[in-house]
């Protein structure tokens, strides 16, 4: 499966146009130079995945500790009680 395949530049929208004029006002007309600058995209959204990715574990975490402490809470509260 090829990784540039046809694409729906119209249901891109704006995002399509864009680059397209960026790619423009920056003299990114040849194959090497785009390419560049996809891989420099790439590099920062692998970098912001694994952060999201690490915010995500952490929250888990962090739920798992909370749910953890309130059971905890709730026995503790049972036997002052009683």
């Amino acid at each position: 499966m090829s990784r540039y395949k046809e694409r729906d530049t119209e249901d891109q929208g704006q995002y399509y146009f864009n680059h397209v004029d960026g790619m423009t006002r920056e003299n990114l007309h040849s194959k090497s130079k785009s390419a560049a600058a996809l891989a420099h995209r790439d590099v920062w959204m692998d970098r912001l995945m694994e952060s999201l990715m690490a915010v995500s574990s952490a929250a888990h975490k962090f739920d798992t500790r909370r749910l953890e402490a309130e059971k905890l809470l709730r026995e503790l509260e049972e036997e002052l009680i009683s």
